[in-house]
């Protein structure tokens, strides 16, 4: 067995000779040599460790790393329709129509947007659907009523969106997880009535 002492005293006899070869280190003791020349490696080591484990581990990072890109997709689109769900809550709430309204007079266009376009607007193009929007109550039941307390109304929008993960392996997690279905993530945002809703020529919405 080789001792701290050992090492020691067979460096410092190398560092007596100012680095000339040492073929048969005369002088040394008999473990100082023995030391010199072999120094074993950290206990538990076996040859080709590492690529084992490296060989088992490199199948298994792929797969968590691609997984963790659509578990982050996931809550990209979540955030982003409930985003859309509140900004077309807010637009009911001050009297938007359902959809776009416009009105030409005197040769000036004006167009008030809809619910359902603020929502739109408020995501990433093309990635919330013109389908994918639903208001309530009617647009005609919200053109009177607001700011009297004693016929308040209350505004919902909500926001679908269908993800399809991009991978098989989170795609069965996922599938599993929904009771192998894929139902649209939904979001629901609500805001009391401060305007009534009315078109682009100012008349009450129906």
């Amino acid at each position: 067995m080789c001792l701290m002492s050992d090492y020691l005293e067979a460096l410092g006899f190398q560092a007596r000779r100012a680095g000339a070869p040492v073929a048969r280190p005369g002088g040394l003791p008999a473990n100082a040599s023995r030391c010199l020349r072999r120094r074993p490696g950290p206990p538990g080591r076996r040859p080709g460790q590492a690529i084992v484990a490296l060989a088992l581990v490199g199948r298994i990072m792929p797969l968590l790393l691609v997984g963790g890109i659509d578990l982050g997709r996931v809550f990209f689109f979540d955030v982003m329709i409930t985003s859309a769900a509140q900004e077309g809550a807010r637009a009911a709430a001050l009297g938007a129509p359902d959809d776009d309204s416009t009105v030409t007079v005197n040769g000036v266009t004006t167009t008030v947007l809809g619910v359902k376009t603020v929502a739109r607007n408020s995501a990433p193009a093309g990635a919330v659907c013109t389908t994918c929007v639903t208001v309530s109550p009617s647009q005609a039941d919200r053109a009177m009523g607001a700011g009297k307390p004693s016929e308040w109304k209350w505004t919902t929008v909500a926001v679908t969106y269908t993800f399809t993960p991009i991978t098989p392996l989170m795609g069965s997690i996922w599938a599993a997880a929904r009771g192998n279905t894929n139902p649209p993530l939904t979001r629901v945002a609500s805001q009391r009535m401060r305007a009534n809703c009315v078109l682009a020529n100012e008349n009450p919405c129906s």
